[in-house]
């Protein structure tokens, strides 16, 4: 599945579209759009998917995303709600203040933010304080207050880079990379060879191992492990299938094999994993 591309920038309604998603799911919706992204976690946890990075989220996540880089968020947890506030501006929003002496640190997180940005910070109830009131201005002071924010986190913030994809050399080899994800994504619990993902791509195994590692920053074999014990993750918590059904489902053919990846990747066995998110530890 490639990413869905969304609609074009600036917007209809000016150099920004911000607003909140309130639902008793976030889906998987792979997509990326030229618009740099600013999301905001209020409530709910899941998988966060930016580009190669395949991490958990959790209230409190807050990200921002630069032009072109696929991403998603799917929620897990059924019955309960799934809040969250996102802003979407312009590139060119950027492009022109970056001009401006004045704006070095904004411009300086831009670039680190090629390819997905954490921003963690030490108050999340100040910061969905701030964003939420953000919303409700007119539309000509949501802009200038929405830079404000992004040029205190990027005084404040401590900052971790997601993915080795940046935008701008995901529209040069991305076509590749979509085919490569895409396919992983659909079929992650099927035996999955690395001549396989070579010839999607037209590249003999070794340039495609030099490939995907020079894209995105990691082994082919060590995403899809990720991928699958992640997947695995979603499973423990979302149902009551045996471990050793939750390893096959997922592409794990040995159960010692799941067993240890599993523990390697999350620091828990999968008994163990599960145990403490029914504890609600």
């Amino acid at each position: 599945m490639k990413p869905r591309e969304e609609r074009k920038v600036p917007y209809p309604e000016g150099s920004m579209h911000a607003d909140r998603r309130d639902e008793q799911q976030f889906p998987f919706d792979w997509h990326r759009h030229e618009a740099v992204e600013l999301t905001y976690i209020i409530e709910g946890y899941g998988t966060r998917y930016v580009g190669s990075s395949i991490e958990p989220y959790s209230a409190g996540d807050l990200i921002l995303l630069g032009p072109g880089v696929p991403h998603s968020w799917q929620s897990d947890g059924e019955g309960r709600i799934n809040r969250a506030i996102y802003f979407q501006i312009a590139p060119q929003v950027f492009t022109q203040l970056g001009a401006l002496p004045d704006f070095f640190s904004l411009t300086e997180l831009l670039k680190k933010a090629d390819g997905g940005i954490s921003l963690q910070v030490y108050d999340p109830g100040v910061v969905e304080a701030a964003l939420s009131s953000i919303l409700v201005l007119p539309r000509s002071v949501r802009i200038i207050r929405i830079i404000e924010f992004l040029l205190n986190m990027a005084e404040t913030a401590d900052i971790r880079k997601l993915s080795e994809i940046a935008g701008q050399s995901y529209q040069e080899s991305g076509y590749r990379i979509d085919t490569v994800l895409s396919y992983i994504q659909s079929h992650y619990a099927d035996v999955i060879l690395r001549c396989q993902l070579a010839d999607l791509v037209s590249l003999a195994p070794a340039s495609f191992s030099r490939f995907f590692y020079a894209s995105t920053g990691t082994s082919w074999s060590s995403y899809l492990m990720k991928f699958r014990i992640h997947q695995a993750c979603r499973l423990l918590q979302n149902s009551e299938q045996q471990v050793l059904q939750v390893a096959l489902d997922t592409g794990f053919h040995s159960l010692s094999l799941f067993n240890r990846k599993f523990r390697e990747l999350t620091g828990f066995t999968p008994t163990g994993y599960r145990r403490r998110i029914k504890e609600g530890v």
